[in-house]
């Protein structure tokens, strides 16, 4: 959806989608008249970046809610750039309204469904870990990082670590990178180094068995 300001911000056109839209008309709409479609609790936010705007001629974009006809509030990126003449003053501005809802709801969605999953992981009586196809850590369980006694960025770099046993590291490596490669499923016994639980995680107790398994999920090893 487009406008065409004046030099001072002060709408002089709209296409037909936009009032369409927004269920008003040209002379409704033009001049300072397109604010009632604004949602109120973002409007002063939007006026306070236009007149930044206008105070020093440049492009600027702002976020915020425009109503639609049937009174439903969407968001919106407002952009705007200005058209200088030759001795570089503003004649005009061009703005474009841009419609972010589906895209902000499908980012909403999907930080609902990454939470989820992160409760459902924290939930395996397991140490789970999920791993990209090079080996980087992506996501633990929580109990991954009580065992170890270590943080998620720590973590990351589990090869460095003494997290796996000094013995057991160069066959651990080898077969996880013959995993990566195939993309077959494998499992190795080896050496944790655990927390001795009477220290509060302050040092590492003894190193305890078990048995890892790996298999890869679409390009994820989990």
């Amino acid at each position: 959806m487009i406008q065409m300001s004046s030099p001072d911000n002060e709408v002089r056109a709209f296409n037909r989608r936009w009032l369409d839209y927004a269920g008003l008309t040209e002379e409704e709409a033009t001049g300072w008249g397109w604010k009632v479609a604004v949602h109120p609790d973002d409007l002063p936010s939007v006026l306070e970046v236009f007149r930044e705007a206008l105070h020093t001629g440049r492009p600027f974009d702002v976020e915020g809610r425009l109503r639609r006809a049937d009174g439903e509030y969407r968001r919106f990126l407002f952009r705007g750039d200005p058209v200088l003449d030759e001795s570089g003053k503003v004649v005009k501005w061009y703005g474009t309204n841009t419609d972010l809802e589906d895209r902000t709801r499908a980012e909403d969605a999907l930080r609902e469904s990454e939470q989820t999953y992160c409760l459902i992981v924290d939930s395996i009586p397991g140490l789970v870990a999920v791993m990209n196809a090079e080996g980087g850590v992506e996501l633990v369980n929580r109990r991954v990082l009580e065992y170890f006694g270590k943080t998620y960025d720590e973590l990351k770099h589990w090869e460095t670590t003494d997290a796996i046993h000094p013995d057991d590291l160069p066959r651990v490596i080898a077969a996880w990178k013959n995993s990566v490669e195939t993309g077959l499923r494998t499992k190795w016994n080896t050496a944790f180094a655990g927390l001795t639980a009477c220290t509060g995680g302050s040092s590492h107790g003894a190193s305890r068995f078990a048995t890892t398994r790996v298999a890869s999920c679409a390009g994820t090893i989990c």
